[in-house]
C-alpha cells in the first residue's frame, strides 16, 4: 500500500511540476520580456540612405560608423541622435555596415578631455 501511495504522489507531483513549470515558465519569460521592451534602451531604427531629421539643424549632426561610436562618445563629446518622432537611435546601412547619426558637439568646450588626458591623474 505504501509503494503505490509514494507512486500515485510521485506521479502526481510531477504532472503538476510539468503543467505548473511550463506555464509559470511562460509566464515569466513573457514578464522578463516586457520588462525588457520598458525598461531597456529602445531599439535602433534603420533609415534609408539618404534619410534627413526634419526640423533639425543639419551642421550639428554627422553619420559616424558604428565601431567608431564609443570613440566618438569618449574622446570627441558626441552624442547618439534620437529621432523626434520616437524617441530612437536612428542608423542607415553603409556598404554592410551600420553608420549612426550623433550630435556633434556646438563648441569646442562642450567637448570632454581625450581618453589619454582622462586616464592621466592631473597634476
Amino acid at each position: 500500500m505504501d509503494t503505490l501511495l509514494t507512486l500515485l504522489v510521485g506521479f502526481a507531483g510531477g504532472l503538476a511540476a510539468s503543467i505548473f513549470g511550463g506555464f509559470f515558465g511562460a509566464a515569466g519569460g513573457d514578464l522578463w520580456a516586457a520588462l525588457k521592451r520598458r525598461l531597456g534602451p529602445p531599439a535602433p531604427k534603420a533609415v534609408p540612405f539618404d534619410w534627413k531629421p526634419e526640423g533639425d539643424a543639419l551642421e550639428g549632426l554627422k553619420w559616424v560608423r558604428s565601431f567608431e561610436v564609443e570613440k566618438a562618445e569618449l574622446d570627441r563629446g558626441y552624442r547618439i541622435f534620437l529621432d523626434s518622432a520616437d524617441g530612437r537611435p536612428v542608423y542607415r546601412i553603409n556598404r554592410l555596415v551600420r553608420d549612426y547619426l550623433m550630435v556633434v558637439p556646438a563648441s569646442p568646450e562642450l567637448a570632454k578631455p581625450t581618453s589619454d588626458e582622462a586616464r592621466s591623474p592631473s597634476a
